[in-house]
């Protein structure tokens, strides 16, 4: 089955996720998240230095002066907001790929969001929309990390880690889509999304 722009007869409501409205819900996967961020930052950092364990052994201490330090607080921010918007682009690009319309895009509050209020999806292809970012830049980043300087491969460390513990809540609709009955299609309104039953 294919997305489409009006809900099937016969599908009727079996489930929902709607961070603004279950503040409760939303607080608990925060700090799933922190407890992600934790982590991950271990794991990459341990794949790092894998990669680069005979440079790390070479380089001497470094001081760090008070410009060194705006700029590394700066790039903190600049990725930070950098990964956010990344993340997003590529829900966009899904979200377009299997259903051929412009994806709508929203900021709130410090969080952005991709969405097709438009579109009822299926599983599968919401599945894979959800996933994306997480795997995409997980693999493509790993990808870089033996080739990468010192400095880009802190770039990527924290690229990497704000990225997949930022896919809290994208594995939580996962983990609540596979468990639900078939058929279904899922409306991803922006501030939450519905998905439908069908007969």
């Amino acid at each position: 089955m294919k997305a489409v722009t009006s809900l099937p007869q016969g599908y009727t409501p079996c489930g929902e996720v709607n961070f603004a409205k279950d503040k409760k819900r939303a607080w608990i996967l925060n700090g799933v998240g922190l407890l992600l961020f934790i982590l991950f930052a271990l794991a990459f950092a341990y794949i790092a230095f894998l990669f680069h364990r005979e440079s790390l052994g070479r380089s001497a201490s470094v001081t760090i002066g008070g410009w060194q330090l705006l700029e590394g607080i700066l790039a903190m921010a600049f990725t930070v907001f950098g990964c956010m918007l990344v993340h997003e682009l590529i829900h966009g690009i899904f979200f377009w790929v299997f259903t051929r319309a412009w994806p709508h895009f929203g900021f709130k509050w410090i969080y952005a969001y991709a969405s097709a209020p438009e579109w009822y999806i299926p599983r599968t292809p919401f599945l894979i929309i959800r996933l994306a970012p997480f795997l995409l830049i997980t693999l493509i980043g790993v990808a870089v990390l033996p080739f990468a300087s010192l400095g880009l491969s802190l770039f990527l460390w924290l690229l990497l880690t704000l990225n997949a513990a930022g896919s809290v809540g994208d594995f939580y609709v996962i983990i609540r889509l596979l468990f639900a009955p078939s058929p279904l299609l899922v409306h991803d309104y922006g501030d939450g999304m519905t998905w439908y039953r069908g007969i």
